[in-house]
């Protein structure tokens, strides 16, 4: 009996040291800097109708990313955001933008930052540079089981672009034409998969705090086969790492938050804040 009371104090007591560090090393981050797709930038929540909808709850808002998630984590955090997060975009915008924002700002600044990282498919959402608009495009594709693309559509912005359709055709053909001829699917899934590695051993090496959302359950699998810690740095909520299956899970989608009036399947409002909370408690007790 004395030995599981002295065993139970010890572990208590080893909890909170360990909670005690985790809270020490919050409290040097200034900045909370998100980068990912749609699901991290509040996508589904700028519809007119879900706009409509939530003013009944005197929830006004002009940028879906001021009611992300995101957003409420920072003010819990008390703490700056960023969130470079847009929709369509996969694993190759977002190693462009964190190492850009790493560049930008330097290893010291950094350090004070704390990144989420919401990983979507590596492969079939992938990041063109267009010379006549002067930005990188949204390119999306679908490949068949033998590795032949199928169907393959570029924009600026998405769900919808700033321009006709039309205006883009000529740019997704050349992409097109440069996927048909110089494009390894398998291969550029490694050479992302790899890239990531190296952002995050980055991280690891410098003591930078990051988390991850694996959207994309491919390159959580990739990241096992390199990356030991990685369990600790993977969200964990509920039994899920994704926010929008959780969302699902819960019921608690634009569609479903809304009774219908705006039909999409992104997380709603008061799932974005519930995740929000719940990962705070999650980075308090864990990181």
């Amino acid at each position: 009996m004395v030995r599981q009371q002295s065993a139970k104090l010890y572990d208590m007591s080893s909890n909170l040291i360990r909670a005690s560090k985790d809270m020490k090393k919050l409290q040097r981050i200034k900045t909370l800097y998100a980068t990912g797709c749609s699901h991290t930038a509040g996508g589904g929540l700028d519809w007119p109708e879900a706009k409509e909808y939530y003013k009944g709850f005197n929830i006004n808002y002009n940028d879906s990313k001021e009611v992300s998630y995101v957003r409420y984590l920072a003010d819990l955090l008390q703490v700056d955001w960023i969130n470079t997060a847009k929709s369509g975009t996969g694993l190759k915008r977002l190693l462009r933008k964190t190492w850009e924002y790493i560049n930008e700002v330097g290893l010291e600044k950094s350090k004070e930052t704390f990144f989420l990282l919401q990983i979507n498919n590596p492969l079939f959402r992938m990041d063109f540079w267009c010379s006549d608009l002067q930005r990188y495009l949204v390119v999306n594709t679908r490949w068949d089981n033998e590795g032949n693309l199928e169907w393959i559509e570029s924009k600026d912005t998405h769900p919808i672009a700033s321009k006709p359709m039309e205006y883009f055709n000529h740019h997704t053909e050349q992409i097109k034409d440069y996927i048909e001829h110089y494009y390894d699917l398998q291969g550029e899934y490694d050479k992302l998969g790899m890239q990531l590695i190296g952002l995050l051993s980055y991280f690891e090496r410098n003591n930078i705090e990051y988390l991850i959302e694996g959207t994309d359950g491919y390159i959580v699998e990739y990241l096992k086969r390199f990356i030991p810690l990685y369990r600790k740095r993977l969200i964990e909520i509920d039994g899920e790492s994704a926010l929008n299956l959780w969302a699902f899970k819960k019921g608690m989608l634009v569609i479903d938050e809304t009774q219908g009036k705006a039909k999409d399947n992104h997380a709603g409002f008061f799932a974005q804040r519930e995740w929000g909370s719940k990962l705070y408690e999650f980075i308090k007790n864990g990181v």
